[in-house]
C-alpha cells in the first residue's frame, strides 16, 4: 500500500508542477493538498520500529498540507502558511530525534538550513512584504 501510495504522490506532485508551469490554478488547488495527502497515507501505511516517529512525521506532513491550503487559500495568508510549515518543520526535528538521530548529523542539519535560510531569506522577506 505504501508503494501504491507514494506512486501516487509522485503522479500528483508531477500534475502539480504541470499545473503551476502552466498556470492552471483550479488543478494546482488540488493536485497540490492531494500530493501531502497521498505522503500523509504513505506514512500512515509503513510500518515503523518507533510509532512515535511516525506521529511525528504524519504530524509534520499535516502542517505542510495546512500550510499549503493557506497559501492557495489567499495570498494574505501567506504569513500563516509559513508559520504552518514552520511547525511542520520543528515537527519533522522532534521525529529525527526520536528516531534517535546522532547529534552530527543534527548539527550538520542545522548548518545546511542555515545556509539555505541565508541564501533564500531575503527573497521571503519580500514576497511576504507584498502580502501584509
Amino acid at each position: 500500500m505504501a508503494w501504491a501510495l507514494l506512486a501516487a504522490a509522485t503522479v500528483l506532485a508531477a500534475v502539480d508542477w504541470y499545473a503551476v508551469a502552466t498556470a492552471r490554478r483550479p488543478v494546482e488547488s488540488v493536485a497540490k493538498p492531494a500530493t501531502l495527502v497521498a505522503l500523509v497515507g504513505v506514512a500512515l501505511a509503513l510500518d515503523p520500529t518507533d510509532e512515535a516517529v511516525r506521529a511525528w512525521f504524519v504530524v509534520a506532513l499535516g502542517f505542510s498540507l495546512v500550510g499549503d491550503v493557506l497559501l492557495l487559500l489567499r495570498p494574505n495568508l501567506f504569513v500563516a502558511g509559513l508559520a504552518s510549515f514552520l511547525a511542520g518543520h520543528v515537527a519533522y526535528v522532534v521525529g529525527l530525534q526520536v528516531a534517535g538521530v546522532t547529534l552530527l548529523a543534527f548539527v550538520v542539519g542545522l548548518v545546511v538550513v542555515a545556509v539555505a535560510l541565508a541564501a533564500t531569506g531575503a527573497m521571503v522577506r519580500e514576497i511576504a512584504a507584498l502580502y501584509p
